[in-house]
């Protein structure tokens, strides 16, 4: 689930960035979005899955840290030197269906005229749902990528 509000910071856009100190090679480009919400994804069982999965309860286990900003590093972050990311595929679920709070918020679904016209356009999210996310990635881990019981939804 995305944190995105809109197209642009759900899906991602180009953004420009120009720097007129560098004369004719002042412009450059950049791609940008929200970050993915931990507290609800699914994820589908693969050998790169259950590495990024392990990665994340090690570091997860190692130091505090943001389980959501581990999540979006892992995933989105370009391998670099020694720095090494293992490259996953990434499908971000609709943010109308699996709706966050800026969203909702957004589309003045707290407003009492708006309501009614919101709870049809929730579903319920298909994913998982955490507060913490190390106890289920080893749990994933440790089955081999198979279900986690309850904590997975197809």
């Amino acid at each position: 689930m995305t944190d995105g509000f809109d197209d642009a910071t759900a899906y991602g856009f180009i953004d420009g960035f120009d720097d007129p100190s560098m004369g004719w090679a002042r412009y450059a480009q950049s791609t940008k979005h929200f970050n993915l919400n931990s507290g609800c994804f699914y994820v589908r069982a693969g050998n790169a899955t259950i590495a990024v999965m392990g990665k994340l309860a090690d570091r997860l286990d190692k130091a505090k840290y943001w389980d959501q900003s581990a999540f979006n590093e892992e995933i989105f972050f370009l391998s670099h030197g020694d720095v090494e990311y293992i490259p996953i595929s990434v499908r971000v679920m609709d943010y109308w269906k699996y709706m966050n709070s800026k969203a909702r918020l957004r589309a003045g679904c707290l407003a009492r005229a708006a309501r009614d016209a919101c709870a049809r356009v929730l579903t319920p999210a298909a994913g998982v749902l955490c507060s913490q996310l190390t106890p289920l990635l080893r749990r994933f881990c440790s089955s081999g990528g198979a279900t986690c019981g309850h904590a997975l939804q197809a």
